[in-house]
């Protein structure tokens, strides 16, 4: 498991959570776009950190296992999902600040191609600000 997370981690981050959580509110609106959008969504977020800030490493271990090991939302005990909520609440709150800096020291020694996408993708975050805003306003029980 820990070899697989290493390969492809992207679906277990902070970033993935909220771009679920987010595209799960769009579809009770009918206007979302699936896995693909999730991905889509899932990558914007996580060009506004660099490669170790928290929106790119996986959940708390203990979240982490709880979430992995559920087949169904009621395997998960509310106290797990009250600190997920609290992340994604958080993570959220983080992502307008974040995609309004410039380029992080990281980014900057990146090439110039990767630079241009990482400054597109944040433009692709500024489009969520309204959503992020209203999911920071949510109470736990709707939000999880």
């Amino acid at each position: 498991l820990h070899i697989s997370l290493s390969q492809k981690r992207g679906a277990y981050t902070l970033a993935s959570v909220l771009s679920a959580v987010l595209a799960i509110r769009r579809s009770a609106a009918a206007v979302c776009g699936g896995p693909q959008e999730i991905e889509h969504l899932r990558t914007a977020f996580a060009a506004c950190g660099g490669p170790l800030h928290r929106l790119n490493q996986l959940l708390p271990g203990r979240l982490h296992q709880a979430l992995v090991k559920a087949f169904d939302p009621d395997d998960v005990r509310l106290d797990v999902m009250v600190e997920v909520a609290a992340l994604v609440r958080s993570a959220a709150s983080d992502i307008p600040a974040l995609s309004k800096q410039g380029p992080t020291a990281w980014e900057a020694a990146q090439p110039e191609s990767d630079r241009k996408e990482r400054a597109m993708l944040r433009v692709a975050v500024e489009i969520t600000f309204a959503e992020l805003f209203q999911l920071q306003q949510l109470p736990d029980d709707v939000l999880v």
